[in-house]
């Protein structure tokens, strides 16, 4: 993950100067950027792929907000932070997100039935709504047992028994506006002066199996750091989310 800035008519990345790969064995990368990737989906511009010599390992620089293979962000930052107004809801800041699923249902917005064939995705169905809704379950630790529910919950800035709270009505099997309020008021309590939300969302993410484990790159610090979860014990993933 790297930031995207604006040159002339393109955004293009910071680029590394070492591989994932390369932070392991601390031999010399040699990279080189090798095209760029668009996409139908997720960031609305080309992606910069990137190749090493030394390990021969290919990569995509990802910009902030996204996961690999993402068609959303999971927050608004870095050049997908359009955020037109203040905020004064902490869980709005997710708006336009996977957690749009959980803040629509918390709502009582549940999204339609029927299928749309569109070209841009445009359209979600209720299938599509209960698949990101299960997703945030998992990328907030709320599904997982105590012991690890208290990491999520460092992560996140939040309250372990907020977690622990949040288990208790998903293990009941609620009404997906439950669960939408379940998510919402979690959102709700991360705070505003978290500057890492969206890195403790890809280590969660991760941990869980939703995508490959994120190195990010710190222009300032010239490293890129890999971002693993702080336990030797991993919760459960699933390789097929």
């Amino acid at each position: 993950m790297t930031p995207y800035e604006q040159h002339g008519d393109k955004l293009l990345p910071q680029l590394p100067d070492t591989c994932p790969l390369g932070v392991k064995d601390r031999q010399t990368c040699r990279l080189f950027t090798d095209h760029f990737r668009e996409r139908k989906t997720g960031p609305q511009f080309a992606l910069c792929v990137m190749r090493c010599r030394t390990h021969e390992l290919g990569f995509t620089l990802y910009p902030p907000g996204y996961p690999p293979w993402g068609r959303k962000p999971w927050v608004r930052d870095g050049v997908v932070a359009k955020v037109e107004d203040d905020v004064q809801d902490n869980a709005e800041r997710f708006r336009n997100t996977y957690f749009e699923a959980a803040l629509d249902a918390a709502e009582g917005v549940f999204w339609p039935r029927e299928k749309a064939i569109d070209s841009d995705f445009g359209t979600p169905s209720d299938l599509t709504q209960e698949c990101h809704l299960s997703r945030s379950i998992r990328l907030l630790g709320i599904d997982q047992e105590p012991s690890l529910r208290e990491i999520f919950a460092q992560l996140f800035s939040l309250p372990g028994q907020l977690l622990h709270d949040a288990a208790r009505v998903i293990g009941q099997q609620p009404h997906l506006a439950d669960l939408g309020r379940v998510v919402r008021t979690l959102l709700e309590a991360i705070p505003s002066t978290l500057s890492c939300v969206f890195e403790s969302l890809a280590i969660c993410g991760a941990a869980v199996g939703l995508w490959p484990p994120l190195h990010v790159w710190r222009p300032a610090l010239h490293r890129l750091l890999p971002r693993a979860f702080p336990s030797g014990r991993m919760p459960g993933a699933v390789t097929d989310p």
